[in-house]
């Protein structure tokens, strides 16, 4: 399925599938350009989940191909299971101002509050 702009999405799953699926991850331990199961880029987070509930068998490796890839989502109608992307990071809105990503700093899948995050430079919404 192609969308305007050339973004695209695969079909499959819901925001809170996966979030359930993601968060199902926590604690796992970071590991640089791994996508799972046992262990976790930043990245490599958003394509198990995508993977896993059937919505891209083949997500970017590269955190800024998703604002691309897939349509894009207002801040202000940010809904758990969006995937927002900072620079070099992805990670997954997961509710109440916490995104779920899986981070060098803290070594493991965890969630980050937004505000020390910083500016996202978008938000997209594959489902």
């Amino acid at each position: 399925f192609v969308l305007s702009g050339g973004a695209q999405t695969c079909g499959g799953g819901s925001g809170g599938e996966a979030l359930r699926v993601g968060e199902a991850q926590l604690g796992k331990t970071f590991v640089l350009n791994t996508d799972g199961p046992d262990t976790f880029s930043c990245v490599g987070l958003m394509r198990y989940i995508l993977r896993t509930i059937g919505t891209d068998s083949d997500a970017p490796w590269v955190p800024e191909e998703y604002l691309s890839r897939y349509p894009a989502v207002d801040r202000a109608d940010l809904q758990p299971g969006d995937i927002v992307i900072y620079p070099g990071w992805a990670t997954m809105y997961a509710g109440n101002g916490q995104v779920l990503n899986s981070n060098e700093m803290e070594g493991v899948v965890t969630h980050t509050p937004m505000d020390v995050a910083g500016e996202p430079l978008g938000i997209v919404r594959p489902y």
